[in-house]
This record gives structure tokens, sequence and C-alpha cells, in this order.
């Protein structure tokens, strides 16, 4: 059952309308995505912030007449707001307020389900909530059984503020030892070619995957849909991931607590960002991703500029003009599979880049040389000639070396 909200989209006058269209559109979709119908939006550019309240004592007012004429339960703040501000608001408006951070940490705490994106939720959560902490413990009961959450539960004794550090410090704990361990897993594929999926939410990261790789993962129009890291072999050489879907201004202490996940996309050999080109806001979410990929370090190793939704596109010289600013650009639709193919061909250029190629002959007598290479390469084709065995492959350069060392005969 939805619970009926009210968004208070807040903005500094210097916003562009532009922006505010799509701060509203935005947040409505991830209201929608915890089961919070927006049944009303109230506008307000601010140019002083309230420190009681962050908005102005009319619309403070404004709010309360609103919520009592549509029996909305639920106030939906586009911003953050300070811990007084909120109480301050839930008092003097008899409703439940949230910000948009609290909003966002609800829709991943839905959505975790391996042990490392629950417990980067919970401490994420728990960061969010310290400082926030009341004396009667109201933080804790928000988070641990409001709208769409299954993140941390509420009893006397996590109110304590020094118990709540300790969740923090063993949360984080667990974290280290799950990224000890994923970086094993990254040790363990050091010899094949990372590919990583990098997108803004709703661009269709996930739809893009099962189309590269022929499985059905789950996707649908949800934000956040795809919270966990899903990685795939697009071919035996080819690892393919899919990381979280990102959104633009979210604070540092939230980014910090997903640094497995982001490390994850960080590391990659090439990076596939997705961007919904039918999106109406496609060049504000072009900049957005920009930002975030700048502040979280994921501009290392190389890129290409994966525009999709090309079948619902109604302005069709985007493409032209996106094509000019990024070469390299793929136009494709996962959806209809169309271009997909040429994307395709685009990876396996670049993973070819990254390689040796050899043609040689194989007496069989060196069975230990055709395992290596049966178990490293990339085999383009191999045939018997002559009693010997014929075979053209590629292999990764790091390996070339150890390659040659042991089995120098070869490529004498």
């Amino acid at each position: 059952m939805k619970e009926r909200g009210i968004l208070a989209a807040l903005f500094p006058k210097s916003a562009s309308l532009r922006r505010i269209e799509r701060s509203i559109e935005e947040l409505t979709d991830l209201s929608r995505s915890i089961s919070v119908e927006i049944v009303e939006t109230i506008v307000q550019r601010i140019g002083e912030v309230s420190p009681s309240t962050y908005m102005g004592a009319g619309k403070v007012v404004e709010l309360k007449e609103a919520a009592k004429k549509l029996n909305a339960t639920t106030l939906i703040i586009s911003n953050e707001i300070s811990p007084m501000q909120l109480r301050n608001l839930e008092k003097m408006l008899s409703m439940k307020v949230i910000d948009r951070n609290e909003l966002i940490l609800s829709i991943f705490a839905k959505n975790a389900s391996s042990n490392i994106s629950m417990a980067e939720v919970e401490l994420a959560q728990y960061r969010y909530m310290l400082p926030r902490l009341s004396g009667k413990g109201v933080m804790m009961s928000r988070l641990g059984g409001g709208i769409g959450t299954r993140g941390p539960g509420e009893t006397k004794l996590e109110t304590d503020r020094r118990h709540i550090e300790k969740k923090i410090d063993s949360l984080k704990k667990k974290l280290e030892q799950y990224k000890k361990n994923s970086e094993v897993r990254s040790k363990n594929r050091a010899n094949a070619f990372s590919v990583c999926l990098i997108g803004y939410t709703n661009a269709g990261k996930t739809k893009l995957m099962n189309s590269l790789v022929s499985e059905g993962f789950v996707s649908d129009d949800k934000l956040f849909t795809t919270l966990d890291t899903v990685t795939r072999k697009l071919s035996r050489s080819i690892v393919l991931t899919d990381t979280v879907g990102f959104l633009g201004g979210l604070p540092h202490e939230i980014i910090k607590s997903f640094e497995i996940t982001i490390d994850e996309a960080a590391r990659a050999d090439l990076k596939l960002i997705v961007i919904d080109i039918s999106d109406k806001y496609v060049h504000e979410t072009v900049d957005d991703l920009h930002k975030i990929m700048e502040e979280l370090k994921l501009n290392s190793n190389k890129k290409i500029y994966v525009f999709n939704k090309t079948d619902i596109l109604v302005n069709h010289s985007l493409i032209n003009e996106f094509a000019e600013t990024f070469p390299d650009a793929v136009f494709i639709s996962a959806k209809t599979k169309d271009n997909v193919s040429v994307l395709r061909e685009k990876i396996m250029n670049e993973f070819y880049s990254t390689m040796d190629h050899f043609n040689i002959v194989i007496n069989p007598s060196m069975a230990k040389a055709v395992s290596f290479i049966n178990a490293n390469g990339h085999i383009i084709k191999q045939k018997i000639e002559k009693e010997n065995l014929k075979i053209e492959f590629y292999i990764s350069k790091k390996l070339t070396q150890k390659m040659k060392r042991e089995y120098g005969g070869l490529f004498k």
C-alpha cells in the first residue's frame, strides 16, 4: 500500500528552471521506488535558509494545510536538512519528514542483497544517524522501520551514542575484510579483461548487460534496482560488471561507505558510460556524470560512451551532437538490441589492443604449452596440420613474457 506524500522542492534563487524540473521528476521517481505517491509538489526558491525549519514560516503553514487537505502522511524534502530542522518540522506538521539523503538510504537498504552491499548500506545509515540521535532515539526508529527500509533495527541499547560508534567500527572492520577478499578475487581475475558499466540510475545498464551476455538479470524502471555489483563473462577472457546506478549530489559520507563497490568500477580496464539519450535532461545528466566520475576517481583507463534508448528517442539531432562531442560513442537500444553488435565489436577491439597476437605451430609433445594457451589465451582458430597443432590466439601482454620464458622453444 502506497503512502501519500508531499514533495517540498526547495532551491536557491540561482537555480535554473530546467534544474528545478529535473530535480522534481527525479525525487518523484525516487519516492515511487519506496512506495510513496507524491500527491502535491510545493516549490520555493530560498534566499536565506531558516536555521529552525530550513524553509520560511509561510511555507510551513502552506505545507500543513496541504497535508490536511490531501490526507498526506509523509513530507519529502529535496535537500539535506539538519536534525533540528527535521524534528521541528515533524513537530509542527505532525507528519513524517524525510530529507533527500534518508530517502536514498531507504532505497539502498531496500535493494541491498549481498553481504557486502548490506554492510555498506548499514554503515551509511549509521553514519547518517549518528549526528541525528535524539534523547528518545527517534532516528533509530526512523531508519529501523521506516518506509521501504531493511536497515538497522531499534533497541534501547542502540540509542546510546557510544554503542552506535562501536557498530560503525565493527562494520568498518567487516568491510575491510570484504575488501581484502574482493582484492583477492580481482587478483584471480587479473589476466581477464574487465569491462564495467557505469551510468546514471535508470540509464538501462542492466538491460544492456542482458543484451551483451544473453542472460536474464532483474531489470525494471525503478531507481537503484542494481545496487550490488553483478559480474558475468562476455567471453571466456572478458569479465563484464554492472555497478550501482549513480545519482548526483550524494554526500561524501554516503559515498565513502560504498568504497568496495566503487573500487570495482575504478579497477576496470574499460568503462562503458551508459546514458539514456531519450532523457529530456540528457545534457545535465552528462554533466553530472562527469562530476561524479571526477569525484570518485573513475576517469582512469579507456572509456566508451554508450547512448542507450535510441528506440524511443524523439530528437534525433542529439545523435549527431553527441557523436561530435564523443567520437568513439555508440548509439544503441538495449531493448531492441539495435547496434549492440557494434558495441560488442568495439569492446572486442579494446580487448585485443591489450593482448599480444600469435599464430604458431605446436608439436603434440608440448602438451603443457597447449594447456597453458587454452587456459589463458583467447583462441581464434586451431587445426591439425601434418600431426602438429596450428593455433592462432591472443594472450594478455602480462602473460606473454611468462609464456615465452616457460615455452620459449615455440617462439624461435
